[in-house]
């Protein structure tokens, strides 16, 4: 079939002298939509699963992951592929139609009309505070809570994650799984998620709760779309004990299959979009669930403040989902909206804190998207008091800079619930002036699960404060450009800053004793974009330009600096 698809290309390319243009461009826009409705046929699926399990068990994968995935996953994951396959887009690529649905600008472009008419920057550390009266939210995220979790399990299992019913219970000589869970490749317990609940309802100052995402369990290979909104519901529930409003994002686990999330307006993930809605009715205006419903993004001003906050879905970010490969540029607006959401915060005065589930700087974020992102963010930077992700299940800020490499704000990477992989659960609660909105501290907790699990009691504790911790006066910007100093330069402290990094599990020290590693988690705090994790980690701390290439045109975008990284 390919050879034919091939064929039918350069015959219309080699007609193109004798036929009317528009007469090629529909006869190439008709082969291609004919060839991707073959591609879709259930022949060629069953095919594409056979040759899927194969490579799979070749790879030395257990048979109960590969027939999972080849089963549940892999049908959504190669339907889904099909979309890199734009009608529109490869024809004007071979020259067979001058006119397509979207047009991606040169970055340098772009970034030039959106900073043509930025303010001066001003830091909002200048800015009047008023302590008296400061502002406290709780951030939780990634809880990946696994109902099948079972205490006395095997936590070596040859799948990629453990402590299940279907782990085995293993010998004598065999470490098991606890009841509050295990530091390692497990899932947070029920149990364990109830706990985090009752701990925080210690907290009766919070204003409210920002959620970012990932409620599935670790087990790609069979979840279905009932199953992620079940734990999506049971955690909302869950949260509504505090008594405050919970402002939530989806993470890229809450797609299905894991990443894959329909951004071609063909609404084949409704399904998600309609479940969280329902989960969360109780804190979404009629406002915000038509613009959830549109772009799986809102934004709400905190009741009584002139503080927004903007929710950003990670799923038109992400490279890694596959109905993205036919347009990655802004597929269903998010960035215009972004940009306009933006604009008309600074328009009314207000300050912005922006959430998402996934952070710019890590994959699987689109490197497109990130570029263009950064800009927005630069532009606006004025009224931006912060940026807060999850993803990671590690714990650590980024110092963000503009296209003139002027550190501009601070982006937090904020810690995990789960324990998946070898951390302890840890949540945090920000402190922020109730006048500027500035950000003034935030306390860590987490729960020790080694000694929970003996003692069978959950155990609780603060983990640090911020400011006290690092030894510095606030979360300014300056603030962290001096600890980020210290990092590279003190042992002590960074010996310190990876403990929590990892919070407070066996990797904290493994980054430290080892150079690379060490290396890493350094860029983790100097890397706006992925370009400039990329740049980072080619150990190039001087003037490095890295690109990328997207799609069929071959167009690039690209990034240099002049700062030096402190490695």
């Amino acid at each position: 079939m390919n050879r034919i698809f091939v064929i039918l290309v350069v015959i219309l390319s080699l007609g193109s002298t004798c036929l009317a243009r528009s007469l090629i461009c529909n006869a190439c826009i008709s082969g291609i939509e004919t060839y991707k409705s073959y591609l879709r046929s259930g022949s060629v699926v069953e095919a594409e699963k056979r040759k899927y399990y194969e490579r799979c068990i070749k790879s030395g994968s257990s048979r109960l992951f590969c027939a999972g995935r080849r089963d549940n996953v892999v049908p959504y994951e190669y339907k889904a592929q099909i979309s890199k396959y734009n009608s529109d887009e490869m024809c004007w690529s071979y020259g067979l139609c001058t006119d397509v649905k979207y047009v991606k600008d040169p970055h340098k472009s772009y970034a030039a009309k959106v900073l043509a008419h930025s303010p001066p920057y001003t830091t909002y550390e200048g800015l009047a505070p008023n302590r008296s009266k400061p502002i406290k939210f709780l951030v939780v995220t990634d809880i990946h809570m696994d109902f099948d979790y079972r205490e006395g399990k095997k936590v070596t299992c040859g799948e990629s994650i453990c402590c299940r019913t279907t782990s085995g219970n293993g010998g004598p000589g065999d470490e098991h799984s606890g009841l509050y869970g295990h530091i390692g490749k497990c899932d947070l317990p029920v149990i364990t998620t109830q706990s985090f609940i009752d701990h925080a309802t210690k907290f009766t100052d919070l204003s409210f709760v920002l959620y970012l995402g990932d409620n599935p369990a670790h087990d790609m290979w069979e979840q279905k779309p009932e199953v992620h909104l079940k734990g999506l519901k049971k955690f909302t529930e869950m949260l509504k004990v505090l008594k405050v409003p919970v402002y939530s994002v989806l993470g890229n686990h809450e797609g299905y299959p894991c990443d894959q999330f329909d951004a071609t307006g063909a609404n084949q993930h409704q399904w998600v979009i309609e479940g969280a809605l329902d989960a969360w009715r109780d804190w979404f205006t009629p406002q915000m669930k038509e613009t959830f419903r549109r772009n799986g993004c809102y934004s709400v001003v905190v009741p009584g403040t002139t503080l927004k906050l903007i929710a950003l879905t990670p799923f038109t970010m992400m490279s890694s989902n596959r109905y993205l490969w036919g347009n990655q540029t802004d597929p269903l607006g998010v960035l215009k909206w972004f940009e306009e959401e933006l604009h008309d915060g600074e328009e009314k005065g207000q300050s912005v804190i922006i959430f998402s589930h996934l952070p710019p700087n890590h994959p699987p974020f689109n490197p497109y998207w990130s570029e263009r992102y950064l800009v927005l963010v630069e532009r606006y930077t004025n009224i931006i008091r912060g940026l807060l992700y999850g993803h990671v299940h590690q714990d650590y800020f980024t110092i963000l800079r503009g296209r003139n490499h002027q550190p501009i704000n601070i982006a937090y990477t904020c810690p995990s619930l789960t324990t998946y992989t070898y951390n302890n659960p840890a949540y945090r609660v920000f402190e922020i002036d109730g006048n500027t909105y500035k950000f003034l501290d935030y306390v860590q907790y987490s729960m020790n699960i080694e000694q929970s699990n003996r003692e069978r009691r959950p155990l609780w504790k603060q983990s640090y404060r911020f400011t006290e911790y690092y030894n510095v006066p606030s979360l300014s910007v300056r603030s962290h450009l001096l600890l980020r100093n210290e990092i590279s330069n003190n042992a002590t402290i960074r010996e310190k800053a990876f403990f929590v990094k990892r919070q407070e599990g066996p990797r904290g020290k493994d980054i430290f004793n080892n150079k690379e590693k060490t290396r890493k988690a350094l860029c983790d705090y100097d890397a706006s974009t992925l370009m400039d994790a990329a740049r980072c980690m080619k150990k190039e701390p001087h003037l490095k330009t890295v690109c990328f290439t997207y799609g069929f045109r071959k167009l690039q975008v690209c990034r240099e600096w002049k700062h030096r990284i402190l490695l």
